[in-house]
């Protein structure tokens, strides 16, 4: 099976003629099918997980329009939503969610409540089970990136946006019992950037996010497993974005606005001259919408909040290859 690395996001560009080009990525457009089954309230600043091997998508927490957080917990099995009876954490948005591949569970850190407290603590859950694993660590901070390193068995996490307001830019690793302090600089701070694992160069990779004075960024970064090295800048910022990875071969993908704010469904790849506009989009997405691999199924499933006053959408897109 070949492999591609999504970003699904919001993002403002200006396009360059030289910048676009007529590569055929055909086989990742498709066409998205809603399922008919009622999923989790609408919802925003949520957090959208796959847990392999379970086999099933899970969703934690969020915000209403109302701005009443969220703390619920429920479960994608393949064909509907089931919200668990269980102990939650506190409710929140705006928390950070990875799988992790080495514990066989769901990552939980950070998040904030709508009375404006900020939650420090880390959890992890089994598909049954929410347990805090540690009070201390990173500050406690939201819109933080994080993604498990399979290179070294730990979870990283870059960034956010703390209690006092302030944008973080610091790189921390979980190494399965404590958090570690691995640098304080490289990407500027910022909150709500695209953390990944590109396995064909071994390296842990950030795109964008979101600054001091409204600053939304474009420039690429990689971990080396020792500190950031800049990639490129590119002439399109975003915010706000998830990172979808699904391997390596075909490149890496960005979906989202360009230029027209009410245009989502425009598409970017990242090649060896910088990012480049392509001419194949995806009928997709909204800044509400969260999006997951399923890898075992090699489809994405995305979890749409429409309007206030109905459930969240399931969508499917069953890839080519």
């Amino acid at each position: 099976m070949m492999h591609k690395i999504f970003f699904i996001l919001n993002f403002l560009i200006t396009i360059y003629a030289s910048d676009v080009f007529t590569q055929d990525y055909s086989h990742v457009s498709g066409n998205w099918i809603r399922v008919d089954t009622s999923g989790p309230s609408y919802r925003l600043n949520s957090s959208l997980v796959y847990d392999i091997d379970g086999d099933r998508i899970i969703l934690f927490g969020g915000v209403t329009v109302t701005n009443f957080s969220l703390g619920d917990t429920w479960i994608w099995n393949g064909s509907n939503w089931v919200k668990l009876d269980i102990s939650n954490p506190e409710p929140r948005f705006g928390h950070s969610m990875t799988y992790n591949n080495n514990t066989k569970k769901t990552f939980l850190f950070g998040g904030c409540n709508s009375e404006g407290n900020y939650f420090p603590e880390t959890w992890s859950f089994d598909g049954k089970t929410w347990e805090v694993i540690s009070k201390s660590g990173p500050s406690p901070r939201r819109g933080s990136g994080m993604i498990f390193d399979p290179r070294t068995d730990n979870v990283f996490l870059f960034g956010g946006l703390d209690l006092y307001k302030q944008f973080q830019s610091d790189t921390w690793a979980w190494d399965g019992s404590n958090w570690k302090k691995l640098s304080s600089s490289g990407p500027n701070p910022r909150f709500n950037s695209s953390l990944l694992y590109d396995s064909k160069k071994g390296d842990v990779l950030l795109y964008g996010g979101e600054g001091a004075a409204n600053d939304q960024y474009g420039d690429t970064w990689f971990w080396n497993g020792n500190e950031w090295v800049h990639r490129r800048n590119s002439n399109y910022s975003n915010f706000g974005n998830m990172a979808i990875y699904l391997g390596s071969e075909d490149g890496i993908f960005l979906f989202g606005r360009l230029g027209d704010l009410a245009n989502y469904n425009s598409t970017m790849v990242f090649t060896d001259d910088g990012w480049k506009v392509s001419t194949t989009n995806l009928p997709f997405n909204d800044e509400s919408d969260l999006v997951t691999y399923d890898s075992k199924n090699n489809r994405l499933i995305m979890v749409k909040a429409v309007s206030p006053d109905k459930p969240c959408e399931t969508w499917i897109l069953s890839l080519n290859k």
